[in-house]
């Protein structure tokens, strides 16, 4: 019975990660296919062009919703392949930990805010000037970055096994990751880069916020369990002492201390 317990939970968290899956892999054949179909039609449509996302603002404008589409499509075969194995290991990892709602949150808007990076950085930076009117920044990478860079900050210390290190903490691995991506900018791909270190922040910034509120929410809990009561009536016995000492001495008998307990109770 516990085995099947986790075999549910196990499939259960495939499936969320499947279905991002199963879309991303719609998208790079539908857009194939509708390729394949303007080529024989002698159609210079291009598909990729309307539904990437260029740092040209006078491009953006006209195509907006290329902040989302760009990164549910991706660039050839190998792009989507990798990307497709590292979203299921970074998404069933994360899945371990988060709901299906979040996974759909991370990846979104790990993507929105990797786009905003990749496009402020193009505008902003003379380096990048000569590149933005031809550049378009294409894939699910940023999302990807933004999940995994999720799961590693909130279990920094959690090992896995590597094939020449062994056993490696996330974090190490994050901090590589980080790392590559920030010394590879001036190499090739400058935006695809900048969006990674978007959505990583994005990522990094998600878990923070989630381990905050489950920090929050367990001592809440322990002292819901532990030491409400008790809390409660050590309260309601300084309470009474005030009262008494009001009612034998008056309020103006009250130090800095009891007068702010007093009024602490009263607006409860």
């Amino acid at each position: 019975m516990h085995f099947f317990k986790i075999a549910t939970r196990f499939i259960y968290r495939k499936e969320e990660v499947n279905k991002l899956i199963i879309l991303n892999i719609f998208m790079f054949m539908l857009i194939n296919i509708a390729s394949f179909i303007f080529a024989k039609l002698n159609t210079e449509y291009n598909i990729l062009s309307n539904l990437g996302l260029s740092a040209n603002l006078d491009v953006l404008i006209k195509k907006p919703w290329t902040i989302i589409t760009y990164m549910f499509i991706q660039e050839d075969l190998i792009h989507i392949c990798l990307n497709i194995i590292l979203l299921y290991c970074g998404g069933v990892m994360f899945m371990k930990y988060f709901n299906k709602h979040k996974l759909w949150q991370v990846y979104i808007i790990g993507g929105i805010i990797g786009a905003i990076s990749y496009i402020i950085s193009f505008n902003i930076f003379t380096v990048f000037l000569e590149l933005k009117s031809n550049s378009l920044a294409i894939g699910a990478s940023a999302s990807i970055f933004s999940i995994l860079i999720a799961c590693i900050t909130y279990t920094p210390n959690q090992k896995i096994p590597t094939f020449i290190f062994g056993n490696v903490k996330l974090k190490y691995l994050g901090i590589f990751i980080i790392i590559v991506d920030l010394l590879s900018i001036p190499y090739g791909n400058p935006g695809g880069h900048i969006a990674h270190i978007g959505g990583a922040i994005y990522g990094f910034v998600f878990s923070k916020i989630q381990l905050k509120e489950n920090k929050q929410y367990i001592y809440r809990r322990y002292e819901n369990d532990y030491e409400y009561n008790s809390r409660k009536q050590d309260e309601e016995k300084q309470l009474n002492t005030i009262l008494e000492k009001i009612s034998n001495s008056g309020y103006e008998s009250l130090n800095k201390e009891e007068k702010e307990i007093l009024l602490k109770h009263s607006n409860s």
